[in-house]
């Protein structure tokens, strides 16, 4: 019973086989049980403490990860405040072009302040952690204020040149 309980992790069942069912085994006057009961009852009290010092760990590490969610939402509500703001200020007009390069079939998004700069046109593009230079082609082109741009203005990359 004592085996069953801990591979199947049943503190429950284990804390009645000690308040129920250990008291009856007590009972039987052999001495072959009598001599196992000691090492059963001190079993039987390692796993629960074990299982429920677990069980506050869980408990703690929950309640730590709820704090630090809520913290980390506001943080991004006063990002997010904070951005919308600066949205609502900038008035300028961004051009981005979606671009296929030949390593992907994913369309990247690239800014440009060349108004020629059309679908089907090949360019050299910074790809990278490096900004190896690379060809892509224009796939896509729009005019966005900051608040719908598809990729953040401070994180895009600049076409380089047009080829």
């Amino acid at each position: 019973m004592i085996t069953d309980c801990k591979n199947y992790e049943e503190c429950e069942s284990m804390k009645w086989f000690r308040d129920r069912l250990l008291p009856i085994v007590k009972e039987i006057d052999i001495g072959m049980v009598q001599d196992e009961i000691p090492e059963w009852e001190k079993e039987i009290a390692e796993y629960i403490n074990r299982v429920e010092d677990n069980d506050k760990y869980e408990a703690w590490k929950e309640k730590t990860e709820a704090v630090r969610k809520q913290r980390r939402e506001e943080r991004l509500q006063s990002v997010k405040q904070t951005q919308t703001q600066a949205h609502v200020d900038d008035k300028i007009i961004y051009t981005y072009c979606g671009m296929l390069l030949p390593f992907s079939n994913r369309v990247f998004s690239y800014r440009t302040e060349d108004d020629r700069i059309q679908i089907g046109d090949g360019v050299i593009v910074p790809v990278g952690a490096d900004n190896e230079e690379m060809e892509g082609k224009v796939v896509s082109v729009g005019k966005y204020a900051r608040a719908g741009v598809p990729y953040p203005v401070g994180k895009t990359k600049f076409i380089l040149k047009k080829i």
